[in-house]
């Protein structure tokens, strides 16, 4: 979790006007100075770092679980390029175990330990972790944290399964794979499954090679879909490696079949629904899982000579990535991850909803022409619906979503301009779209969400927020942020209740119908969670909490010089800790 230092002087609680005092529930004095903390997904441990040395504590019973110290300095960059050694951990909550890692070049130790006793379950030093990997898997690897969906998963640092590490590097390169209570990574002699409780090493497939850019699940979870990336940092490695799915039998490590896809990998795009695996990088691959063999359909007869085509735009790419490096991949922001997840959608007739360019010959994905849209029978391999002219390929789409048979995008032009198309998903008729809005203040280009709910379209731009009828695209209302009095917009964030919006002078946060509820004078928010019942909110100088539901201000404190504040992402757990850094003070 991201440390804040707060530099205001005086602690001051606000609770419905009235003045609080801070109830401390237990205070910590530690023999170290941590430069990291954070919790478990359930709240139960709280995990403690510096360079050198862990602690992991149990927050119901307030006891020290564990400590240790590191064989190497955590993971760093220098100059763009990684260093090939290093340390860090993973907190397993469902199997209660802390595996720590020393990492140099292909020699790596792991070792395991349980919480609950502090004995150490299993060691090996006979794993190769891959770490020349890194740079490129961090690079590929974008942390999507924001979800327009809704989630409260705000900053991504947590899997579904109870997953922590505090290291990114090997957050990409270990896979948990919570069916087998098992790691899967890249070992010496291959891709190895390794028991997280016992050691034992389960299954190993050699032909499982090189970078993992994510793994999914198949055949109600008995068949593991590893979807690799290129194999090293190297552009060179872009002209001779082969990106492919490489389908396992969970239970042996066989291999089953492999399948070469198309385009650039993006994590958490690539979809399974029913017996097709669905590939979003380049247009669409579809891949039938029973045999691992692309469906020889209507969307590979129309994209076949497109993807012979852009192996040559490919291989230029690398070029440039090996001249020029990966600039361009970059997220765009310290703060915030802005880039807007896109998701695949479909119909209420059970259609792909699908929007792309084609040509006049109708191929897809061309790259030129217009831009149209398909609704795609999967199950068929046939493309049902049909408009090849919604907009001119200059229109980038950004974000998509549907609702009431309507199927939305959210595209940008030329001068950063955004447009919102409505198309009706059983005839492929446009219903509406909207005027052009200004965004140009979003130098990224990715922060354009929008969301459709009860009839209505809130979206959300640099300068304001446009309230719109989902059915016709008509205005209802604009805000300016000028007028909100939170300057220009950076970042927002839907959640069930509300929409909040940052500001670079402070924040706002609108109801579900687009009402303006709750103003904050709170610029450069370095952190924030949305609770089960609050909203948590911190800067450089002062900690929030807000009413989830109700939007009121329930408490505001300022802390002295040097003191740092942590908080876990269910906003249940609040430390501080004090300016020498040896002592905690836990609010539960």
């Amino acid at each position: 979790m991201k440390k804040i230092q707060l530099i205001v002087i005086g602690v001051l609680f606000f609770y419905q006007g009235a003045i609080a005092q801070l109830a401390t529930d237990k205070v910590i004095n530690l023999g170290f100075v941590p430069e990291r903390v954070d919790f478990s997904w359930d709240d139960k441990y709280m995990v403690l770092e510096n360079e050198n040395r862990y602690e992991v504590w149990n927050l119901e019973t307030f006891s020290k679980s564990l400590e240790g110290n590191y064989k190497f300095k955590w993971n760093q960059f220098m100059g763009g390029s990684t260093i090939a050694e290093g340390s860090g951990s993973f907190l397993f909550g469902n199997e209660e175990v802390f595996l720590t890692v020393d990492y140099r070049k292909e020699d790596t130790a792991i070792k395991v330990f349980d919480l609950a006793s502090g004995d150490l379950l299993w060691e090996t030093d006979q794993l190769n972790l891959g770490i020349s990997l890194a740079e490129k898997i961090l690079s590929i690897h974008s942390t999507y944290g924001m979800d327009v969906a809704g989630s409260q998963r705000i900053h991504q640092r947590h899997s579904l399964d109870n997953v922590y590490s505090g290291n990114k590097v090997l957050e990409r390169l270990v896979h948990y794979i919570p069916e087998l209570g098992a790691i899967a990574f890249n070992g010496k002699e291959g891709l190895v499954a390794v028991s997280i409780e016992s050691g034992e090493v389960l299954w190993v497939q050699p032909e499982v090679t090189g970078g993992i850019g994510e793994v999914l699940l198949a055949d109600e979870g008995e068949l593991l879909l590893a979807i690799k990336v290129p194999n090293s940092e190297s552009g060179l490695d872009y002209l001779t490696s082969i990106p492919e799915v490489q389908a396992i039998d969970l239970r042996s490590g066989a291999l089953e079949w492999s399948v070469e896809y198309h385009g650039e990998f993006v994590p958490g795009y690539a979809q399974i629904t029913g017996e097709t695996l669905v590939l979003p990088y380049l247009g669409l691959t579809l891949i039938d899982l029973k045999n691992g063999k692309e469906r020889d359909g209507d969307v590979k007869s129309r994209s076949s000579s497109v993807r012979t085509a852009s192996k040559g735009i490919g291989a230029l790419m690398a070029m440039d990535k090996m001249v020029n490096g990966d600039q361009g991949n970059d997220s765009g922001s310290g703060k915030y991850d802005r880039k807007t997840v896109r998701k695949l959608i479909f119909d209420e007739q059970g259609l792909l909803c699908h929007y792309t360019t084609m040509n006049a010959k109708g191929q897809l994905n061309s790259g030129t022409g217009d831009r149209g849209f398909l609704g795609i029978d999967l199950e068929e391999d046939q493309i049902v619906v049909e408009n090849p002219k919604i907009s001119n390929a200059s229109w980038t789409p950004l974000h998509d979503d549907y609702a009431d048979g309507l199927f939305y995008i959210k595209m940008r032009g030329n001068l950063n301009r955004t447009k919102i198309v409505a198309i009706d998903t059983r005839s492929g008729e446009v219903i509406f779209e909207t005027n052009n809005a200004k965004n140009s203040a979003d130098i990224s280009q990715d922060f354009n969400p929008f969301m459709v709910q009860d009839g209505r379209i809130v979206d959300v731009v640099s300068a304001g927020v446009y309230l719109l009828d989902a059915s016709t695209g008509e205005e209802i209302a604009y805000m300016k942020s000028k007028d909100m009095g939170v300057g220009k917009l950076v970042h927002s964030q839907f959640y069930a209740e509300g929409i909040m919006l940052f500001g670079t002078k402070g924040v706002a946060i609108l109801d579900q119908t687009g009402k303006l509820r709750q103003t904050l004078d709170l610029a450069n928010v370095e952190e924030y969670v949305i609770g089960d019942e609050e909203v948590w909110l911190a800067n450089s100088n002062s900690f929030t909490k807000i009413g989830k539901r109700d939007f009121s201000l329930l408490e505001q404190v300022n802390f002295k010089q040097k003191e740092n504040i942590y908080f876990s992402l269910n906003g249940k757990v609040l430390v501080k800790q004090n300016s020498k850094g040896d002592e905690l003070s836990i609010y539960l």
